[in-house]
């Protein structure tokens, strides 16, 4: 039987995902994670990173190599953050959206990247006004469809 919490075909899945790896969400702390997805949009792999916990921390080649180590055709990144919920500014999701450029033009196909506090989550994707799509290969709306 299909596990809807494996497959991740837009942010909603993700921050269900993370809601279900996360159970006591008062204890955890700050981290970056990356999951990896395959075609069909089932996670693949991925990795939790403690020390670097935003993606303006990290560097496209660094992505290239975990997409590569996990045989993924995308990633999609979530920022754990601490502290009281805050949504994000539309500099952060701006600050993606050049980011997520950057990885394309590295190899690497960026679908979003989550901001999770406690029971709060936001895309930074669907923060990007619509005409600022950024050419995500196979996104359709919410569901990303690689």
């Amino acid at each position: 039987m299909e596990d809807a919490l494996a497959r991740l075909r837009g942010p909603d899945d993700v921050a269900r995902f993370i809601a279900r790896c996360v159970q006591d969400d008062t204890s955890v702390d700050p981290a970056l994670i990356v999951l990896g997805i395959d075609r069909e949009c089932w996670i693949v792999g991925g990795a939790v990173n403690n020390d670097r916990v935003s993606h303006n921390l990290l560097n496209p080649r660094e992505l290239v190599q975990l997409r590569d180590e996990i045989d993924a055709e995308a990633l999609v990144l979530v920022e754990i953050r601490g502290g009281e919920p805050t949504a994000p500014e539309l500099v952060e999701a701006d600050q993606f959206r050049i980011f997520a450029d950057a990885c394309e033009s590295a190899g690497v196909m960026l679908l979003d990247c989550l901001v999770v506090c406690r029971h709060h989550w936001w895309s930074l994707r669907e923060l990007l006004p619509r005409s600022d799509d950024f050419g995500i290969r196979g996104c359709n709306g919410r569901d990303w469809g690689v």
